[in-house]
Protein backbone atom coordinates (compact mmCIF):
# COMPACT_ATOMS: atom_id res chain seq x y z
CA UNK A 1 0.00 0.00 0.00
CA UNK A 2 1.33 2.80 -0.24
CA UNK A 3 1.47 6.37 1.65
CA UNK A 4 0.92 9.81 0.38
CA UNK A 5 3.28 11.92 2.10
CA UNK A 6 2.99 15.47 2.21
CA UNK A 7 6.34 17.09 1.54
CA UNK A 8 5.31 20.35 2.36
CA UNK A 9 5.66 19.15 6.27
CA UNK A 10 9.43 17.98 5.77
CA UNK A 11 12.53 19.68 5.89
CA UNK A 12 12.86 23.26 7.69
CA UNK A 13 10.00 24.47 10.15
CA UNK A 14 10.58 27.77 8.77
CA UNK A 15 9.35 30.71 11.30
CA UNK A 16 8.05 28.29 14.09
CA UNK A 17 9.37 28.40 17.21
CA UNK A 18 10.27 25.85 19.26
CA UNK A 19 8.63 26.86 22.19
CA UNK A 20 5.11 26.82 19.78
CA UNK A 21 5.98 22.84 19.31
CA UNK A 22 6.79 21.73 22.84
CA UNK A 23 4.59 21.92 25.25
CA UNK A 24 5.09 24.56 28.20
CA UNK A 25 6.79 22.32 31.20
CA UNK A 26 8.05 23.82 35.16
CA UNK A 27 11.81 24.66 34.90
CA UNK A 28 13.48 22.00 36.96
CA UNK A 29 15.26 22.85 39.89
CA UNK A 30 19.10 23.59 38.23
CA UNK A 31 17.96 23.85 34.59
CA UNK A 32 19.32 27.05 34.69
CA UNK A 33 22.68 26.75 36.01
CA UNK A 34 25.91 27.08 33.98
CA UNK A 35 26.04 23.38 34.52
CA UNK A 36 22.63 22.16 33.40
CA UNK A 37 23.92 24.90 29.89
CA UNK A 38 27.27 22.91 29.55
CA UNK A 39 25.66 19.56 29.99
CA UNK A 40 23.08 20.71 26.76
CA UNK A 41 25.68 22.21 24.99
CA UNK A 42 27.72 18.59 24.83
CA UNK A 43 24.86 16.38 24.83
CA UNK A 44 23.27 18.15 21.98
CA UNK A 45 27.19 17.95 20.34
CA UNK A 46 27.21 14.82 20.86
CA UNK A 47 23.51 13.74 18.90
CA UNK A 48 25.18 15.93 16.52
CA UNK A 49 21.14 16.72 14.70
CA UNK A 50 20.78 17.59 11.49
CA UNK A 51 16.65 18.05 11.41
CA UNK A 52 15.20 20.16 13.19
CA UNK A 53 12.85 17.38 14.33
CA UNK A 54 16.04 15.23 15.40
CA UNK A 55 17.17 19.02 17.43
CA UNK A 56 13.93 18.78 19.08
CA UNK A 57 14.55 15.42 20.31
CA UNK A 58 17.96 16.53 21.63
CA UNK A 59 16.52 18.95 23.57
CA UNK A 60 13.82 16.35 25.31
CA UNK A 61 16.62 13.97 25.71
CA UNK A 62 18.61 16.45 27.65
CA UNK A 63 15.64 17.43 29.74
CA UNK A 64 14.83 14.30 30.32
CA UNK A 65 18.42 12.79 31.02
CA UNK A 66 19.13 16.43 33.45
CA UNK A 67 15.49 15.28 35.27
CA UNK A 68 16.99 11.72 36.29
CA UNK A 69 20.33 12.93 37.21
CA UNK A 70 18.67 15.62 39.14
CA UNK A 71 16.09 13.45 40.89
CA UNK A 72 18.95 11.20 41.65
CA UNK A 73 20.89 14.14 43.56
CA UNK A 74 17.71 15.53 45.04
CA UNK A 75 16.49 12.01 46.68
CA UNK A 76 19.74 10.89 47.81
CA UNK A 77 20.63 14.54 49.05
CA UNK A 78 17.22 14.15 51.29
CA UNK A 79 17.99 10.75 51.77
CA UNK A 80 21.10 11.69 53.93
CA UNK A 81 19.86 14.77 54.86
CA UNK A 82 16.74 12.54 56.99
CA UNK A 83 18.75 10.00 57.72
CA UNK A 84 21.36 12.44 59.28
CA UNK A 85 18.48 14.38 61.10
CA UNK A 86 16.82 10.95 62.74
CA UNK A 87 20.24 10.08 63.59
CA UNK A 88 20.77 13.78 65.40
CA UNK A 89 17.27 12.87 67.14
CA UNK A 90 17.70 9.67 68.22
CA UNK A 91 21.35 10.18 70.07
CA UNK A 92 20.13 13.43 71.44
CA UNK A 93 17.23 11.76 72.98
CA UNK A 94 19.82 8.52 74.41
CA UNK A 95 22.15 11.58 75.32
CA UNK A 96 19.25 13.37 77.72
CA UNK A 97 17.90 9.94 78.82
CA UNK A 98 21.40 9.46 80.38
CA UNK A 99 21.91 13.04 81.82
CA UNK A 100 18.60 12.51 83.25
CA UNK A 101 19.47 8.84 84.47
CA UNK A 102 22.74 10.31 85.93
CA UNK A 103 21.27 13.32 87.79
CA UNK A 104 18.92 10.66 89.22
CA UNK A 105 21.40 9.01 90.94
CA UNK A 106 22.95 12.01 91.95
CA UNK A 107 19.34 13.26 93.83
CA UNK A 108 19.40 9.99 95.62
CA UNK A 109 23.00 9.82 96.84
CA UNK A 110 22.24 13.89 97.84
CA UNK A 111 19.24 12.88 99.64
CA UNK A 112 20.98 9.78 101.64
CA UNK A 113 23.57 11.78 102.53
CA UNK A 114 21.37 13.98 104.43
CA UNK A 115 20.75 17.04 101.37
CA UNK A 116 16.59 18.30 101.92
CA UNK A 117 15.37 17.94 98.31
CA UNK A 118 14.75 21.48 98.12
CA UNK A 119 18.72 22.05 97.97
CA UNK A 120 19.18 19.94 95.23
CA UNK A 121 20.18 21.34 91.95
CA UNK A 122 18.25 19.84 88.96
CA UNK A 123 20.23 20.77 86.32
CA UNK A 124 20.43 19.13 82.61
CA UNK A 125 22.49 21.03 80.67
CA UNK A 126 20.50 21.04 77.06
CA UNK A 127 22.57 22.95 75.17
CA UNK A 128 25.39 20.16 75.95
CA UNK A 129 23.27 17.88 74.81
CA UNK A 130 22.67 19.44 71.62
CA UNK A 131 26.44 19.74 71.04
CA UNK A 132 27.28 16.70 72.35
CA UNK A 133 24.64 14.91 69.78
CA UNK A 134 25.98 17.11 66.96
CA UNK A 135 29.44 16.58 67.28
CA UNK A 136 28.38 12.80 67.03
CA UNK A 137 27.13 13.22 63.77
CA UNK A 138 29.60 15.46 62.49
CA UNK A 139 32.15 13.05 63.57
CA UNK A 140 30.35 10.12 61.58
CA UNK A 141 30.81 12.66 58.37
CA UNK A 142 34.36 13.35 59.44
CA UNK A 143 36.77 12.96 56.05
CA UNK A 144 38.91 11.67 58.82
CA UNK A 145 38.83 8.02 59.52
CA UNK A 146 39.73 7.93 63.03
CA UNK A 147 37.75 10.45 63.93
CA UNK A 148 34.76 8.75 62.14
CA UNK A 149 35.82 5.48 63.56
CA UNK A 150 35.43 7.13 66.97
CA UNK A 151 32.17 8.78 66.38
CA UNK A 152 30.75 5.35 65.20
CA UNK A 153 31.66 3.88 68.70
CA UNK A 154 30.14 6.05 70.43
CA UNK A 155 27.06 6.22 68.40
CA UNK A 156 26.71 2.19 68.52
CA UNK A 157 27.88 2.74 72.69
CA UNK A 158 24.57 4.64 72.98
Amino acid sequence: MTHHINSSGQGNLGQLSLNTLLPERPAIVGEFSPAYEAYRQVTVADLAPVTQYEYIQALQLVDLNWSILQLKASAHAELSHSTEEELHNLLKKKVRQDAEHALDLEYDAFIEAGGDEDDFENDIDRQQIERDASAIVEGLKSQDPAVREAATAEAISL
